[in-house]
């Protein structure tokens, strides 16, 4: 349409191209939105199945660490007396 009234210099059909034109941004604009919902959505609810998944698991037990157990001194034979 707008091919038609360039080559044909018809200036009548230019508003009804420019409508067209800004119906179909305004489709393009809305599909976009819904899009951009649509991800907002999906990351919204990753957040969550994140947190629930967490929130499943039993807690993170501290790692233990090895008890320092202090070295025995060496214990000399004790020496018994005599009985007199």
């Amino acid at each position: 349409m707008s091919v038609f009234a360039y080559l044909t210099g018809d200036r009548t059909l230019m508003p009804v191209i420019l409508i067209t034109r800004l119906a179909a941004l305004a489709e393009a604009v809305s599909d976009l939105r819904e899009s951009q919902q649509r991800a907002a959505q999906a990351a919204a609810a990753r957040t969550a199945a994140e947190h629930l998944h967490a929130a499943a698991r039993p807690p993170r037990l501290p790692a233990r660490r090895p008890r320092h157990v202090p070295a025995q001194r060496p214990t000399s034979p004790r020496h018994h007396s005599p009985a007199r």
